[in-house]
């Protein structure tokens, strides 16, 4: 499911964002750490805070990672690894499935109105054929490393950023059934991925490191300009080949609209 990019603005927000969607210019979704969602329908200008359900293991956790199948139908995860589920465009959200992992951050990346995968372990990733109703196992890492994001570009194509100490990301072309590893010299653990077309993905982490690769990971280049070094980057989402949003640990949002070689500063639109 594709999404397009906001209106230019930025926001800080009284908890860092940990996930960030737009579904369309002017209606936006933030996750937070610990005060729910947040949620925009004039680009940015004003946003309105939402309570969300508990889950089985807490009824405090973050929003690690939120994506739409389509008008509707939507998904997030959280670092309690659960997934919530929406069918009225983000009123209401159900409780849907959990792992037994414990305290880890989740992804979830929607591939087609009834397809998505997840990382819902800490080292496997599974997929939905339903809509987020049930999950099947599709990859486990070979390493033991955690899987830190993941997303699908379409149903063939998609990249996991390992975390750890590995600094790795890996590519499928056949829907993830096998898997190439590409190495990215990163000088941190890495904490979110998100790809454009076939070639172009953008990896983001701690230290406010972001960086862009336009050969399919064969080479990397930094792209972090006007993003403070104390930005932890938990989110990234890259709507096409020029204009990104990244979420960061110090409450805002960064948006570029040139492919990642700046970025603009956040300022306070209320909350």
């Amino acid at each position: 499911s594709s999404a397009t990019s906001p209106a230019p603005g930025a926001t800080a927000f009284p908890t860092g964002p940990t996930a960030v969607y737009f579904r369309s210019p002017q209606d936006g979704f933030v996750g937070t750490s610990g005060r729910g969602m947040f949620r925009t329908t004039d680009g940015g200008a004003s946003w309105r805070g939402d309570t969300l359900p508990s889950s089985p293991a807490t009824s405090s956790y973050s929003v690690s990672s939120l994506t739409f199948m389509d008008s509707l139908v939507g998904l997030y995860a959280t670092d309690y690894c659960d997934i919530f589920k929406t069918t009225d465009g983000g009123i209401r959200w159900a409780h849907r499935t959990s792992s037994s992992t414990g305290w880890f951050q989740a992804t979830v990346s929607a591939v087609t109105p009834t397809t998505a995968i997840a990382q819902i372990h800490t080292t496997a990733i599974s997929r939905t054929t339903d809509a987020g109703e049930t999950w099947t196992s599709l990859f486990q890492e070979p390493s033991g490393n955690n899987i830190a994001a993941v997303h699908f570009v379409d149903s063939l194509r998609g990249w996991i950023a390992v975390g750890g100490g590995s600094k790795i990301v890996r590519r499928t072309t056949d829907g993830g059934l096998t898997w190439d590893s590409v190495k990215t010299a990163a000088p941190i653990s890495l904490r979110s991925i998100a790809a454009v077309g076939p070639d172009t993905v953008f990896i983001a982490g701690n230290s406010g490191y972001l960086a862009r690769s336009t050969d399919g990971g064969r080479t990397w280049e930094l792209k972090n300009s006007g993003i403070p070094s104390s930005s932890y980057l938990s989110s990234l989402a890259a709507f096409d080949s020029k204009t990104l949003l990244a979420g960061g640990g110090n409450g805002c949002i960064y948006w570029s609209t040139s492919a990642g070689e700046t970025w603009t500063n956040c300022h306070n639109l209320g909350n």
